[in-house]
């Protein structure tokens, strides 16, 4: 007997063939993985998702703001898929519009961690699927219990999160005797490297190697990191992960026990329902309106030589953030791709550069406490045995993570590369005077970055005086309308040095 398994995550809102940043159409999007699922599927296949679905891209910022968001559910629909999982990122628009994207599918929705106090969500932690040729199929579901560390509270209210790994425990088990495959559609990643071992992380955010020891599921399909995994081993389970934003679908072959599995490139453009498309144009359109101009058009370059030099961009940000919290000191970061600002702003620039649903928080801050998530940014570089500068494994792997890197403004730094590291901040200021250790100071960050996550546990338990719970995207977009001219601030308020001496692009 024979299963295959369609699989995506990590959708991220991409049903076109764009990324909304570059011009022209791209291989990518959920409406080009529908039609090859089509050609794909026969009676005795499943179509799975492993979550972060509803948030990521300018079409779901635009749809979740806009009451649209069942369209992206139709689209799923039409996609055939039998099954979803809730990611991390699906929580980030309220309860009302996860509940009502859920109520929307024709998928089962599986949660075996995730409670429903509000009695709306149409969850279920395991289900059996018995397929025409007489195979069952056991499927479990379940989202990194960090959720409960980066949610907003107010999100939250309805729903507990609860331990992800005895979770998957429990629906493990009571799947015993019932199925003759198990599955188990894990939004979170791998702790391990799965060809030495090696620990990436032991904090519990991804445990994708720790269910496979302790839950010899014959199929783990992972997600959350975005990692390319066609097909890997550990202990008794074969697992599979697919890049973000819809580039491929993973195909799982059960057959009679052996396991195989590759990743599937897009290709085409897909034909989508007549209301997607109309959102879509309507995107288009909302995307390209005016907001503002700039005295010079800010390009990104390179993470790495972002990171080194500083950042008009992340001066920009910061900007904004000082004057919308009135703090002494900002901390922003960009993600791994931005597509940066023409000289004449439109609202394209704005999402395609801040691309997170993040709120700001203002935390009461030490010196010390400063100076330690100054030390964890510091850790980005790494020298060579050649003397060149390059980033530290520790922001590349598992997952490729240049937005832990973080650019402050308020404060005059340096950082010495030839120092080791915890000890790299080699000279912090404020005002011309240097910060001391127990001096108090406000710093707004956004509240990822305010749970500590990336490495800053030192902001972990820092007093919250305040929170701004609008959009920094929208707040953004607010500054540029009461401000038709906007000079570009080209100054960096820190270096990096080696040896005392600028450290060469």
């Amino acid at each position: 007997m024979k299963l295959k398994i369609l699989f995506t995550s990590d959708l991220h809102g991409y049903f076109f063939p764009t990324d909304y940043i570059h011009t022209g159409c791209r291989p990518m999007g959920v409406n080009a993985l529908s039609g090859m699922f089509r050609a794909a599927r026969d009676e005795n296949t499943l179509t799975i998702d492993g979550g972060d679905t509803l948030q990521g891209s300018p079409f779901a910022y635009y749809a979740a703001h806009h009451g649209r968001v069942p369209l992206l559910a139709q689209a799923m629909n039409d996609a055939g898929y039998d099954y979803v999982t809730v990611g991390n990122h699906d929580f980030n628009y309220g309860y009302d519009v996860l509940s009502g994207y859920l109520n929307a599918l024709n998928a089962k929705a599986l949660a075996a961690n995730v409670e429903d106090l509000g009695g709306e969500m149409p969850l279920l932690q395991t289900d059996v699927r018995a397929l025409p040729n007489g195979l069952r199929v056991g499927v479990v579901g379940a989202v990194t219990d960090w959720v409960n560390r980066w949610e907003k509270p107010a999100n939250l209210a309805k729903l507990r999160v609860n331990d992800t790994l005895s979770a998957v425990q429990r629906a493990y088990e009571s799947l015993r005797g019932k199925c003759d495959v198990t599955v188990c559609v894990y939004h979170g990643g791998v702790e391990k490297d799965l060809d030495t071992g090696r620990v990436y992380s032991d904090s519990g955010e991804n445990l994708a190697c720790r269910i496979a020891e302790t839950c010899p599921f014959d199929i783990l399909l992972t997600g959350h990191q975005h990692l390319a995994i066609p097909s890997a081993k550990w202990a008794r389970s074969h697992i599979v992960q697919t890049p973000a934003n819809a580039p491929c679908y993973a195909e799982v072959v059960w057959e009679d026990g052996e396991i195989s599995s590759r990743l599937v490139p897009a290709e085409g453009e897909g034909t989508p329902s007549a209301a997607l498309s109309a959102l879509e144009n309507e995107v288009e359109a909302w995307l390209d309106t005016p907001v503002s101009r700039l005295n010079r058009p800010l390009a990104p370059e390179k993470p790495l030589l972002m990171a080194l030099h500083g950042s008009p961009i992340a001066n920009l940000f910061n900007r904004v953030q000082t004057q919308v919290s009135g703090c002494d000191v900002s901390c922003t970061s960009l993600a791994n791709e931005v597509r940066g600002f023409a000289e004449n702003v439109t609202v394209r620039d704005v999402v395609s550069t801040y691309v997170y649903p993040n709120t700001l928080v203002l935390l009461r801050v030490t010196g010390a406490q400063l100076k330690e998530a100054m030390e964890n940014c510091a850790s980005y570089f790494e020298m060579d045995k050649g003397g060149h500068v390059t980033v530290s494994e520790k922001f590349m792997k598992p997952k490729v993570s240049h937005y832990n890197f973080d650019y402050y403004s308020g404060v005059e730094y340096r950082f010495e590369l030839s120092n080791p590291v915890g000890s790299r901040v080699a000279e912090l200021t404020r005002n011309g005077r240097p910060v001391k250790p127990d001096d108090s100071l406000t710093m707004c960050v956004n509240n990822y970055r305010a749970t500590g996550v990336g490495g800053y546990d030192a902001l972990r338990d820092c007093p919250h005086e305040r929170e701004i719970l609008t959009e920094m995207s929208e707040i953004l977009l607010d500054f540029f309308a009461a401000n038709p001219l906007v000079t570009v601030d080209e100054a960096s308020p820190y270096r990096v040095t080696y040896r005392g001496k600028p450290v060469p692009a």
